[in-house]
């Protein structure tokens, strides 16, 4: 099979992915996207006239093939990080895509699969982890950890020496202010405005953000 891009999921997010995918081919910058890979069992046969592939058909898709995860929502995004063992997938196999239109510094890293969608910014010293996706304007700021399987939706503002910890979720609009946490697997309600530390597991929203509930 020809080497290209798969996108883990079917959701509107990886539409997203595609149009990045495809984006960057114009551009001359990496591989077109010629698939998905399914997680459910209902999804269709095809996407955008693309294949749509089953997760045991994985294997099948060839040593060349790159992939990228874009399942997660506010309401499934705590399963992302169990994807890339699911599927048998080693880190070598997932591509990181940067929109041309997103600016990252020059100082900043960007781990493994990681997806940075149109006009974001990340800064200087900021570290994203694998198979975090950074979504259209959202803004990374200096010195800021970002752990594995994140996912800084559109919008959200983490200003400097912000840390996230890994499989969090940043909603729309969201402003995380410096120096401050987010803990693991952890939510932060769109438009929120997180003032103090947000511990693991916990959902909160408002400004300032408060306590919601915790996720059992």
């Amino acid at each position: 099979m020809t080497a290209g891009i798969f996108i883990i999921g079917t959701g509107g997010t990886c539409i997203d992915i595609l149009e990045i995918a495809d984006d960057r081919y114009r551009a001359g910058l990496g591989p077109p996207c010629i698939g998905f890979v399914a997680v459910h069992d209902d999804a269709p046969k095809t996407l955008e006239s693309l294949p749509v592939w089953r997760e045991a058909d994985v294997g099948s898709l060839g040593a060349d093939a790159l992939f990228v995860n874009g399942t997660g929502s506010p309401s499934t995004y705590a399963q992302r990080g169990d994807i890339p063992a699911r599927l048998a997938l080693s880190a070598k196999r997932f591509v990181t895509l940067v929109h041309p239109s997103a600016y990252v510094s020059s100082r900043a890293v960007l781990g493994r699969g990681v997806v940075v969608f149109p006009q974001a910014v990340v800064h200087a010293r900021a570290v994203i982890g694998d198979h975090a996706l950074v979504l259209s304007r959202a803004l990374i700021g200096h010195d800021c950890r970002v752990g594995d399987h994140c996912i800084v939706a559109a919008g959200a503002q983490l200003t400097g020496r912000v840390t996230v910890e890994t499989t969090a979720y940043i909603g729309a609009n969201a402003t995380v202010l410096g120096d401050l946490s987010v803990g693991a697997q952890s939510l932060v309600g769109a438009g929120s405005v997180v003032t103090r530390d947000v511990m693991p597991r916990q959902v909160v929203a408002g400004v300032p953000a408060r306590w919601r509930r915790d996720i059992t």
